[in-house]
This record gives C-alpha cells, structure tokens and sequence, in this order.
C-alpha cells in the first residue's frame, strides 16, 4: 500500500469511531484492541507481531542513551515517556522467555538505550525487575552485558536501601569492562562505584575510585568527566572541605554546560547551593537551587524537581519565609512519595523534620526523628556535618521543650511508623 492510501484507510477508521488520532499519533480504543489481539490470538499471528513489535521499538530507540545523557535530553524524555506503554509490552515480551538468547540480547539493547529514564521519572523497582531478567546468565555480548549490571548498579545506588545489590553490580560491569579494555567504560563504572562508597561514608575508597576515573578519561572533556568533577565536589563537600567542593563543582559545571547536559548542570546548581547553605548563605542558596529547579523541569526529571523543591524549602526556610518554605516542601514530598524509593522518601523526611522545628512542632518532630532512626538503618544517606548537626540541634531543641520523657515517648512511637504514615498525615 502507498502512504496516500494508507493515510485514507486511517480516516475511514477514524470516522468510524475505530481509531483515534490525537497529538499526531493513531491509537485504537481498547474495546477495539482487546478485539483485534482476541483474533490476532485465534489466527496464531499474535506471537509474530508482538515479537516485530519490540524489534522495532528495539530500533527506534536507538541513541536514547547518548541523547539522555547530553545534547538532546528534553527530546529524548519526551519521546521515552509518550512510548512508555510500547516499551513495557516490548520488554515483556523479548524477556518473556529466558531461553530465547536471540530475543535476551534484543532486551538488553533496549534496556541499554532507555535505562536512565527509571532514575528521572520513578520506577526505579520496575526497571530492576526487567534488568534482573536480561543480566540473568553469562551468555551474550559482553559490552551489552555490563551496561545492563552497570545500570542496576545505578538504579540500586540511587534507591539507597539495596548497597550490597549495587556493589555487587557494580563490580561486575568493571570486571567486563576492564577485559574490554576500553578505558571511558571503565571509568563510567568507577564514578558509580565511587558514588556508592561515598553513601556507604567509605571517603578514602570513593576519593580512589574517582581519581582513578579521572585519571582514565586523560583530561577528555565531556558530560562523563563533568560527572565525575561533580561527584569529586560531593565527596569534598560531605567531607567537609569546602574550597575542595566549590573547585570541582565550578569546573563540572563549565563542563556539563558545554556538553548540552541539562540534567548534569541542574545537579551541579543544587549543590552548590547546598554548599552555600553550609556556608550560611540561604539567599545565594536559594538562587542556585531555583535554578536547578528550571534545569530539572526543561527535562521533566520529577524527581530532581523534588530535590530541587526541597532544597528551596530549606533555603527558604532559614530566610524566615515560613510559608514560602512549607509550599516548596509539600510540592517536594509529593513528587518524592510519588516515586516511591525509599531515598527520596527519607530525605522528604529529613525536610518535613526541619520545616517542624522551625514552626515549634516539637511533638510531631520528635516522631518524625524516630521515624528517621529506622530508617537510617537501611536507606543510605551522605549528609555534611553541618547537615548532620543540624538534626542534632533540632533533637536538642525538642528535648527541651517537651522534656526528656515526652521526647523519648514521641521518638519511640515514631520508631514504629514509617516514612509514609509520617508524611501522609503531614
């Protein structure tokens, strides 16, 4: 059939009520679906067209991981996101038999182009799940394979609450890697490595790993070297050496601005806000994290845009504008609960924490806090020592103002609650 005829056909649908068009794209209504894959079914072809289905969402979504990571990042979340249903059903069915190496290698190409979006948008235990399925066994191409584990690994990391699980992945991409001998590989891998021993407060292990990333890349300049300056600047700043951090963060963001990625530059601007928090400095903070708020949301990275949220919470919050900070925060917590890993969750915490202080909601604080304790046992969360005393101080304060007892009582409850029964009743 020619394109003319095609494109009539479609209208003869559309006027029957068969198909839509909406947004320059066909769809069917699911009646109509439900329909056409029943007779798909009776006919034996369903196998065959689902099976060209994923090998064509395989294809179009070739140079998702590159345009992801610098250059065309807004059109490419985009078009990840409109084809998030097709991608699903791609990836069920090119995984839905682990015999089937062919089609194994045909998920792990997919996954390998759309991965990162999991860490933008949520779904970060879904896209385990499909990574699990594709990483399971030895067999295939070796380059495929570690950047499906390096992807779990990062996923894993960036969840908080799975270390050995991420380490574990990890370590298995760099081993491939490193007999692929292809340097800028293995210092991807090394960056993530270190990003996850920085969480786990091993300093001297992630300052290695990084340096020795660095020292990879020859002094190539580029969003992976950008990357690795800004993770150098976060283990400065958690270390509490401040001159360090402002250092490499300038630099990484030089770096990631010159390589069109927006999301690298939206990460730099939040911690160099942060850094300026530490320095006491909320109204300068303020800037940089409301910067990194517009950064975030060219991308539609919600959950930047919740980071990002809570940190102009905070600022606004130690410029005593109270209810600009309580906005900011509560828009922050909904974009965290909404993706659901247990990082982003704790840290809504942490802000809700604070934001009760502030307003001399002791009580509520004080539960909150032992809410907090449990789960610090499982969530990993690097925090600055001037972040870390400021829990310390809010601890104090409601101590004194409730008195030891009532704060032990309210502390112990909220031991028992978690994260979600605190912020839910917010």
């Amino acid at each position: 059939m020619t394109r003319v005829e095609i494109t009539d056909g479609l209208q003869g649908l559309i006027e029957k009520s068969l198909v839509q068009f909406d947004a320059g794209r066909y769809t069917m209504l699911e009646s109509v679906r439900a329909y056409a894959r029943a007779k798909l079914e009776e006919e034996g072809e369903s196998r065959e067209l689902t099976r060209r289905h994923a090998e064509h969402f395989v294809e179009a979504m070739s140079g998702a991981e590159e345009g992801l990571q610098a250059g065309e990042q807004a059109l490419w979340t985009s078009r990840i996101e409109t084809e998030e249903s097709n991608l699903r059903l791609a990836l069920n069915t090119l995984l839905g038999d682990p015999e089937d190496r062919e089609a194994i290698e045909s998920a792990r190409r997919l996954l390998g182009q759309i991965w990162r979006q999991w860490t933008r948008r949520g779904g970060i235990d879904e896209g385990l799940s499909y990574l699990s399925r594709a990483g399971a066994g030895l067999q295939g191409e070796p380059r495929l394979l570690a950047t499906i584990h390096n992807a779990a690994g990062i996923l894993a990391v960036t969840a908080g609450d799975r270390p050995e699980e991420a380490e574990r992945s990890l370590l298995r991409a760099l081993e491939i890697r490193k007999e692929l001998g292809e340097p800028v590989l293995v210092a991807r891998t090394l960056n993530n490595l270190a990003m996850l021993y920085n969480d786990r407060g091993r300093l001297d292990d992630a300052r290695d790993a990084y340096h020795h990333a660095r020292d990879l890349l020859r002094g190539e300049r580029g969003y992976v070297y950008g990357t690795i300056l800004l993770n150098l600047g976060n283990l400065e700043r958690y270390a509490g050496r401040d001159d360090h951090a402002m250092t490499a963060y300038l630099e990484a963001l030089e770096v990631l601005k010159e390589a069109g990625d927006i999301d690298g530059e939206g990460l730099v601007l939040n911690a160099l806000g942060i850094l300026y928090e530490d320095r006491s400095d909320p109204a300068t903070a303020l800037g940089y994290h409301e910067e990194a708020y517009v950064a975030f949301s060219k991308l539609g990275n919600e959950r930047m845009q919740g980071w990002a949220l809570g940190s102009i919470g905070g600022s606004r919050l130690k410029l005593g504008d109270r209810a600009g900070a309580e906005s900011a925060i509560l828009e922050s917590t909904r974009l965290r609960l909404a993706q659901g890993d247990p990082r982003s969750v704790a840290l809504a915490l942490e802000l809700w924490i604070e934001w009760l202080a502030a307003s001399r909601r002791f009580e509520e604080a004080s539960t909150a806090l032992g809410t907090l304790e449990t789960v610090m046992e499982r969530v990993e969360l690097s925090r600055t020592p001037a972040q870390e005393r400021l829990l310390e101080e809010i601890g104090i304060a409601a101590c004194q103002a409730l008195g030891r007892q009532r704060f032990n009582e309210c502390r112990y409850r909220g031991m028992g609650l978690t994260p979600s029964d605190v912020l839910a009743n917010r």
